[in-house]
């Protein structure tokens, strides 16, 4: 097989976005410490690796697209996926004793189906309008909380009967719902925002 110039580990390394290392390296589960253990570096050149303070060289650059099981151009300058899930927006409901790892993981998965949905939409397929940012509460008693589900049913102009569908409703108010990777298989589920995109 013929690989083009773009494909080749050196194009890649003369493009390379240390961002995007630390990415694949939460999408893949690793800490720093296990990813450096694999390439064969310390735990303290990963670090300046992935801040961009130093420059892998190819041997390091190859042995680390191997490790995360990427290709080279994974690893590249990508300004169109510049927007990333914030773990300070992700509400989890998972189990108490999920590490800060598998919720940064499954947070990257998240981040790849966004992607490939804003891709759709570039292409042309429309989504339904997002209606979940025009209505807000705080709710933290059992009682306000069905306050609030009764309002948003109010604001959706919904009745009180039971609701069929809960994921082709809140598909229908332009909230994306995506499913967790198996490799998540101890996060039960989250919420959060994307930029301007609601999404569970």
């Amino acid at each position: 097989m013929k690989i083009g110039k773009t494909d080749s580990p050196q194009f890649a390394l003369d493009r390379l976005d240390p961002s995007r290392i630390t990415f694949a390296r939460e999408l893949r589960g690793l800490t720093k410490k296990e990813l450096s253990e694999k390439i064969k570096k310390t735990p303290s050149a990963m670090s300046q690796i992935e801040r961009g303070l130093i420059r892998p060289d190819l041997e390091t650059f190859v042995s680390m697209t191997f490790a995360l099981q990427v290709p080279p151009s994974f690893l590249t300058e990508k300004p169109h996926l510049a927007n990333r899930i914030e773990m300070s927006s992700c509400h989890f409901r998972s189990l108490r004793s999920t590490s800060q790892a598998l919720r940064r993981q499954s947070a990257r998965n998240g981040d790849l189906s966004i992607d490939f949905v804003e891709l759709l939409e570039s292409k042309g397929l429309v989504f339904p309008n997002e209606e979940a940012s025009n209505f807000s509460a705080s709710s933290d008693t059992n009682e306000e909380i069905e306050k609030t589900a009764n309002d948003l049913r109010r604001h959706w102009g919904m009745g009180s009967g039971p609701i069929p569908d809960i994921i082709k409703l809140v598909e229908s108010k332009g909230i994306i719902v995506l499913p967790l990777h198996t490799t998540c298989n101890k996060v039960d589920a989250y919420s959060t925002w994307r930029d301007r995109r609601p999404c569970m």
